[in-house]
């Protein structure tokens, strides 16, 4: 798949979507070959973007940045 866009270094290249950013330069990285080892990291990366826009991610800074981390 192509790079997207004129800023080739926002999420890999990819376009602004963060979820299918990751993905598809997973895919790209393995060159279509290693199924399961895409499926287990993409797993893995979406399971990191839920967890990035849950919000959690902003306590556990604003906690950190007040305990001087």
């Amino acid at each position: 798949m192509a790079l997207v866009g004129r800023r080739d270094d926002r999420n890999f290249g990819y376009g602004r979507q963060l979820s299918y950013a990751g993905s598809q330069a997973l895919k790209d990285m393995f060159c279509g070959s290693h199924y399961c080892t895409v499926k287990a990291h993409s797993d893995r990366w979406r399971a990191f973007v839920k967890w990035r826009r849950s919000g959690t991610y902003c306590l556990l800074r604003e906690r950190c940045a007040h305990e001087g981390r």
